[in-house]
């Protein structure tokens, strides 16, 4: 015995024994004996001076040895990988399929969020750039938009070095023309510091100048080569329909696609001044959207308190109790607070929560897929196992092989997911017309030029694989040699009520949840296309006008047989549209928002709109001092006032025609609907200048329609002719309308619920395959004494059976509490129905009960004198 002195130094005697191999034991033991007798003769210190001497000596070559060794382990683990995997080519099929379709939906999720946090940073100033936007209160809580007053951001700039450059912007639409194009124009007025703050380039024009003289236009590519073709289009003139004619003094450079300030065109603000139109009203929140450039360093906080002071002090309203300013900086805009009246659309954070939602739903249901078939699987993997634990095979190293083929597996089913996502984008691209910023597909994924994407992508593959094959691998590695060899292990964690019965139940849960909740969504689509607007709008047609004179087109259609009524419109109610006007009175410090539509005196009559107060329109429109309106209920609400009556003869001052006008109220009608159904009432303000007439209503009869439609095609050529007639029905706009924007997004959805589903039933086969093949000897001794098929097909059944009732129970209410919940956003709704619940539960039961009776009928129909001799 020695001394606890006499001992080698502690960690280098651990380091030495962890990289030893079995051959160099013997080594390390007579080191230590040296050590012993050194020390006993000559001391500790020399003893440990020559210990750590010939620990350096010979650590390099335990370095390299132990490295080779752990290189050839995972040589081998490898290629025992892969040949375990195409050995049961079956479950590797099965599983490589489930975990690449929940990876490519994953995959997708993080292009979609990393290219929507990617807009806008392009700029050499994203990182100093913020945007001001406003949080009124309104009668119905708090507004959050993305506007701002116009003035703000000149009063900022000249108040605060800090603040080092403002640009405003106001978006218009209208239609262009010249000679010989006439195109619709969606764009933006602005400032000539648009070039000073954005790195938005001209392709031809001067940016210094090229926004300063009233009436000046900047056209992106696209349409400056509508437009003109090969002809320069500098100094060529534009007409902008009731606005005036515009001189082109440059054309953009087309922008990276991911900006949120897309346009068609740019036209100076100071346009805006030259039409009498105002562009300094402090009490106007939405109307302008203003950007600032702020000095690096400067205090966001600093700045909005200064905007929020400058507010207080120049609002028409004491202690600014109306509208507050917030900031967002530029490279933060989407995936942020949801907000109105946007410039343009970005993704809302509510849409990736729902994607998230069935992503992570896909992804369980796979990885729980795979742990029940690998579980199943090592039935018959058992013997390897016990051979490899006599053979010498330690726990760890059990855990590595399995955890090896997990991973292997999962990078299989990785690069089959990169090709199913080159499918789902395009796919996912179909939902352009809600969301505008898919309309180009920039999602396409490269990973070999992205590292930080490719990085993010193998992170996700080596996670799934860890997670997936875990509980595999640590319950298979505790597998005992002998009673595996004799075949009489039994997997622990996956017999009575365990683990095998928690996955069953949470995969059959989840896929209930998730086709219930997909037909309850796909209900309320339905219902939506076709509920009743009370517009009559299934027996009316609407043509375009095209610059035809209404009056002439109207009176012409009133006298086709078939006809019953027509009447003229700027727009369309219930289609989702920007018409939306500002609104005060003289009692108001703030204005209203309103829905504003052109019409004339048939429109109440023919569209069955109620008058409550007042009266309608006489006759068509006769220049006057004020224009006559009429409002709808809850307009008169937004202006504060008690009553419909009480708001006869009022005057107002609105935007009508792109002029700020004052305007008198002569009648209220009872609220229709304006906006889509999903969007509930909103004020309404009609007016009956004619200058924004866009369509003709035309009501037609019960009578023979195909006649009438070509007799209303006649009366047309009659006064709009060469102008070839562009007309639809009122219903079939409002259906194509609303279906345009979620029709894509059922059917992405309801894929999703079906791969859940499919993945799922696949699980429940490993699992019914599982029981039945650990209850070989039982079935073969009932079979002798006389059991029955059907009696076995019940005996086998029955277990997983309650298991799917259990799922029902706990996926039914939490479906619908959720429906409910979902159905809650819409302002207009379906009621649930019970018989939801059976049309979504059915086809998951019935393939349930297929995958658990296919291989307990083929486990009761074996030889039972075969299953015993086996067992």
């Amino acid at each position: 015995m020695h001394d606890r002195e006499s001992y080698p130094p502690r960690f280098t005697t651990w380091l030495l024994a962890y990289l030893a191999c079995a051959h160099n034991e013997d080594v390390l033991g007579d080191m230590e004996e040296e050590f012993h007798t050194r020390s006993e003769s000559r001391g500790s210190r020399h003893a440990n001076f020559w210990y750590l001497a010939q620990a350096a000596y010979i650590l390099p070559t335990l370095l390299i040895t132990d490295f080779y060794l752990k290189l050839s382990m995972l040589k081998n683990y490898f290629v025992t990988a892969v040949r375990s995997l195409r050995k049961y080519r079956g479950y590797t099929a099965i599983n490589v399929l489930g975990l690449a379709v929940g990876m490519a939906t994953c995959l997708l999720v993080i292009n979609i969020v990393r290219d929507q946090k990617s807009y806008d940073t392009f700029h050499a100033s994203a990182d100093n750039i913020i945007r001001l936007i406003s949080r009124v209160e309104e009668i119905y809580g708090p507004d959050w938009i993305a506007s701002s007053p116009a003035p703000v951001g000149p009063a900022l700039e000249a108040a605060y070095d800090e603040v080092e450059a403002s640009v405003r912007f106001s978006k218009f639409s209208s239609t262009a023309s010249t000679d010989e194009q006439s195109y619709s124009l969606e764009g933006l007025y602005t400032e000539p510091s648009y070039f000073e703050i954005f790195d938005f380039r001209l392709a031809s024009g001067d940016e210094d100048t090229a926004l300063d003289a009233p009436f000046s236009l900047i056209l992106s590519k696209e349409m400056a080569e509508k437009f003109f073709m090969d002809t320069d289009p500098l100094g060529q003139i534009i007409e902008r329909k009731g606005v005036g004619e515009f001189t082109v003094t440059g054309v953009l450079e087309d922008p990276p696609l991911n900006t949120h300030l897309e346009t068609d065109a740019l036209a100076s603000l100071s346009t805006l001044a030259a039409l009498q139109i105002e562009t300094e009203d402090w009490d106007d929140p939405r109307t302008y959207y203003t950007y600032l450039l702020l000095a690096p360093g400067t205090s966001r906080e600093a700045i909005v308190s200064g905007a929020n002071r400058l507010l207080d002090v120049n609002a028409n309203r004491e202690g600014n109790t109306g509208t507050e300013l917030l900031a967002q900086e530029l490279p933060g805009l989407a995936l942020t607070r949801q907000l109105s009246n946007q410039v343009h659309q970005l993704m809302r954070p509510k849409d990736v929560t729902i994607l998230y939602i069935f992503t992570g739903i896909l992804l369980l249901t796979a990885m729980f897929n795979y742990v029940s078939l690998s579980v199943a699987r090592s039935l018959k993997r058992a013997r390897e196992i016990g051979i490899r634990k006599v053979a010498g095979a330690n726990r760890s190293q059990v855990i590595g092989q399995f955890l090896s083929e997990s991973i292997v597996m999962t990078f299989i089913a990785f690069g089959i997911a990169l090709l199913l996502l080159q499918i789902l984008i395009p796919e996912f691209s179909k939902l352009e017309n809600m969301y505008p910023w898919m309309a180009k597909n920039h999602l396409a994924v490269n990973v070999t030029k992205d590292a930080g994407l490719l990085l993010q992508f193998l992170g996700l593959a080596t996670l799934v694989g860890i997670l997936a094959g875990a509980y595999p691998a640590f319950v298979m590695s505790r597998f005992t040699p002998t009673r595996t060899l004799k075949g009489t292990e039994k997997i622990q964690g996956f017999s009575g009520m365990s683990m095998r019965r928690v996955l069953i139940v949470a995969q059959f849960s989840l896929s209930i949840f998730a086709v219930t909740i997909t037909i309850i969504t796909f209900r309320q689509l339905k219902f939506m296309t076709s509920a009743d607007y009370g517009l009559g709008e299934d027996q009316t047609v609407n043509i375009e006008l095209q610059e035809t004179d209404f009056a002439l087109l109207r009176d012409e259609l009133k006298r086709v047989p078939g006809v019953e009524s027509v009447s003229v419109i700027s727009g369309l109610p219930g289609l989702r549209s920007d018409n939306s006007i500002v609104v005060q009175s003289d009692e108001m410090e703030t204005g209203r928002s309103f829905r504003s539509y052109a019409i004339d005196a048939s429109f109440i009559d023919q569209f069955g709109l109620e008058v409550i107060a007042g009266e309608g329109f006489a006759g068509d429109y006769v220049e006057a001092v004020a224009v006559p309106i009429i409002l709808s209920r809850l307009a008169v609400r937004y202006l504060s006032l008690e009553s419909p009556e009480e708001a006869i003869g009022l005057e107002i001052s609105a935007e009508i025609s792109n002029n700020i006008t004052r305007a008198y109220v002569i009648g209220v009608v009872e609220d229709f609907q304006a906006q889509p159904l999903e969007d509930g009432f909103e004020p309404v303000l009609l007016h009956n200048v004619p200058d924004a007439y866009r369509f003709a209503a035309v009501q037609l009869g019960s009578s023979d329609l195909q006649a009438t439609l070509k007799r209303m095609e006649a009366a047309w050529a009659n006064v709009a002719a060469p102008a070839v007639i562009r007309y639809d029905f009122y219903r079939d706009q409002l259906t194509a309308g609303f279906e345009s924007i979620y029709s894509d997004i059922i059917k992405f959805f309801g894929f999703m619920a079906f791969i859940i589903i499919t993945l799922a039933c696949l699980g429940l086969l490993g699992m019914a395959s599982y029981s039945s093949e650990t209850r070989t000897k039982e079935v073969g001794v009932r079979r002798v004494l006389g059991a029955d098929t059907s009696s076995l097909l019940m005996l086998l059944s029955k277990d997983y059976i309650i298991l799917l009732a259990i799922s029902l129970v706990i996926s039914v209410p939490a479906s619908y509490l959720i429906g409910e919940s979902l159905s809650q956003s819409w302002a207009t709704r379906a009621e649930l129905s019970f018989w939801i619940f059976p049309l979504g539960i059915t086809p998951i039961i019935a393939l349930a009960l297929l995958a658990i009776g296919s291989q307990t009928l083929k486990a009761s129909l074996v030889n039972p004198v075969e299953m015993i001799r086996n067992e």
